[in-house]
């Protein structure tokens, strides 16, 4: 993180010259480049959702340090919660899926229409509300 505020948009390079792990380099990027936080809960949730819980505490940090955006306490509240943000957190695995008749690239899109309805709130991330979501679903729109 000090590194990323030192060098900027050079640190990516300096990095690669230093010849650093891909994991610090990658991490470095996503610092460098990220986008402003949401002040939003559900816009929130998906933010974090699209870093992952832990490139999204250290993207949280970063923005509160150079740019003054604090969101800290919400986004701690929801990193270190138990609310659903990955689709391997969902109740319901793609196996359940499957067994409702749902197959190849439909599965995923299933998953990722679930997840995008728990993160809104507009389904319990409970099996029988996500099983019942997908057969009440028209498949084809996905």
């Amino acid at each position: 993180m000090r590194f990323s505020y030192l060098c900027g948009d050079k640190a990516v390079d300096n990095l690669k010259k230093l010849r650093a792990d891909n994991k610090t380099k990658y991490l470095c990027n996503l610092l460098v480049n990220s986008k402003p936080i949401p002040n939003d809960k559900t816009e929130l949730k998906f933010y974090i959702s699209d870093l992952g819980r832990e490139n999204a505490a250290y993207v949280v940090d970063y923005r509160r340090i150079v740019f003054g955006e604090d969101r800290t306490k919400l986004a701690d509240s929801i990193i270190k919660g138990d609310c659903c943000l990955s689709v391997g957190e969902l109740d319901i695995k793609g196996d359940d899926i499957i067994s409702l008749g749902i197959k190849g690239k439909s599965v995923s899109a299933s998953q990722k229409y679930l997840l995008s309805s728990v993160i809104k709130g507009e389904i319990e991330n409970k099996r029988e509300d996500l099983l019942a979501a997908l057969k009440s679903l028209d498949i084809s729109i996905l």
